[in-house]
């Protein structure tokens, strides 16, 4: 049998070894939590990367398709200039997004 102080002392250790314990649960699953944040925005940072790198490719390659698209309508005598989409309208339809 222990002493009523050993015995409150060993309550007290183990009392605090549960709170102890429960904090560790705890900041596991706010780990696990942040985790999945985590991937989810490395996720969405390379889906806008990827979108960047074609935006950079079309933003190189759009002024040598207008040209070469000019140089047809010209090798084929074309004037009318209502025959093809403006510049503008042309980069919209390519990067998909809806005229304004």
């Amino acid at each position: 049998m222990l002493s009523p102080r050993k015995d409150n002392d060993l309550h007290n250790l183990n009392s605090k070894l549960e709170d102890e314990s429960n904090l560790v649960a705890q900041l596991q699953k706010k780990i696990k939590e942040l985790q999945a944040k985590i991937d989810e925005l490395e996720e969405e940072l390379e889906a806008e990367r990827q979108i960047r790198s074609k935006v950079q490719t079309w933003s190189v390659l759009l002024p040598y398709f207008l040209s070469s698209e000019q140089r047809i309508f010209d090798s084929f005598g074309i004037k009318n200039k209502s025959l093809h989409l403006s510049s503008n309208e042309r980069l919209q339809c390519e990067i998909g997004k809806p005229r304004v």
